[in-house]
């Protein structure tokens, strides 16, 4: 069985998804290999991802831009040309290969949010969900990673069948660990940072909600000024400069390009105090896996995918308001007590989902599809 990786948008894509389908490329390289399985991944020109020797993972690289009649002729050459069985498309707008005549292939889509159908311009998200709905239900099978987000697919999409929509949890990688204190003075020592500081970890969009954790920063009187360090946004806009200068916290608030290798950040998230994750949208969220994994207590939005994924193991507080915000930052730093158990069952949380799991059921899952 040959299942092709349609990974040629993997850079225009979320930072949840990214994340997600560089994970499951290293998961698939270092996963035993498998006799009756064959893995293509289809990656960008110019994308600089390593890929070591496997005798079940073949890369072929994309030289037509993806949503081009060029591209999608090139896609086509590859499935009939591979005699590909499942094609596995990461992209949901992105438009999926063509049938080949006579022979049934099998689309898959990876859906990991709900964040590139629900902003922009009326005219934007009008045929952009539009496209989303007819993509999906094109489709034979829909992969997510948590239940809470499959059934507000099931009922935005309208899709007929619900067995079409199957949960696969996504993990952590491997290269986010606890590191010891002198990884973490190095790192400290290469951005400036001083030994106490908090992390966000988030981009500039409506639902990345940076302005509740900055206000909480400002609003604690408990806990002397902390730095922040905001991994995602070295160029950050007017807005998010202004909330800053109306929060008092200027010369407090440091910015980190968002390509930072994992080593790195996994050891500034051990160094941090608290890792801020107030995103607002449903789905996976990386960032709170990362930070359990690196030891760091998380504080996340209490959405109701945050409640099935990480439950106890993060405090969950009410995404937008800042007094939720600061009285749990002021509790962890406070609290040493609170903080260990935070910090244990994060832990915890991190080990249940690892990436070879979720190897383990993408490969089941794609046996039981391709008898």
């Amino acid at each position: 069985m040959h299942i092709l990786f349609d990974l040629r948008t993997i850079r225009d894509l979320s930072p949840p998804t990214g994340a997600y389908l560089r994970a499951l490329v290293g998961g698939l390289q270092s996963f035993p290999p498998e006799e009756r399985l064959r893995f293509t991944l289809l990656l960008p020109a110019e994308d600089s991802t390593e890929i070591t020797d496997h005798p079940c993972v073949t890369v072929v690289h994309a030289h037509y831009p993806a949503d081009t009649a060029e591209g999608r002729r090139a896609v086509r050459n590859l499935v009939l040309r591979s005699r590909v069985d499942l094609y596995w498309g990461a992209d949901p707008f992105l438009h999926p290969p063509r049938r080949p005549f006579g022979k049934r292939l099998t689309v898959v889509r990876a859906v990991e949010d709900l964040t590139a159908v629900g902003h922009g311009g009326f005219l934007k998200r009008f045929f952009g969900l539009r496209r989303f709905k007819a993509r999906c239900q094109a489709a034979d099978w829909i992969v997510c990673p948590c239940h809470t987000l499959a059934v507000r697919l099931i009922a935005m999409v309208g899709l007929p069948k619900r067995r079409r929509v199957r949960v696969i949890r996504n993990g952590v990688p491997p290269a986010f660990r606890r590191h010891t204190p002198e990884e973490i003075r190095a790192v400290l020592r290469q951005f400036r940072l001083p030994l106490k500081y908090t992390v966000i970890i988030a981009r500039e969009a409506p639902d990345s909600n940076l302005e509740t954790p900055l206000r909480a920063l400002a609003a604690s009187s408990e806990v002397p000024a902390m730095p922040c360090v905001i991994v995602g946004a070295s160029a950050p806009s007017p807005t998010l400069r202004e909330l800053i200068r109306a929060c008092h916290l200027e010369g407090l608030v440091r910015f980190l390009p968002d390509d930072l290798s994992d080593a790195t950040l996994s050891a500034l998230l051990s160094g941090a105090q608290v890792l801020f994750e107030p995103a607002l949208r449903e789905g996976y969220l990386p960032s709170v896996l990362f930070g359990m994994a690196s030891g760091t207590p998380v504080i996340c939005a209490a959405t109701e995918s945050s409640a099935e994924l990480f439950g106890a193991a993060a405090v969950r507080v009410h995404p937008t308001d800042v007094n939720e915000w600061c009285n749990a930052f002021t509790a962890l730093m406070v609290s040493t007590v609170m903080r260990d158990r935070l910090i244990a069952r994060g832990t915890a949380c991190a080990e249940e989902n690892t990436w070879q799991a979720a190897i383990r059921a993408t490969i089941a899952f794609i046996k039981e599809i391709l008898p």
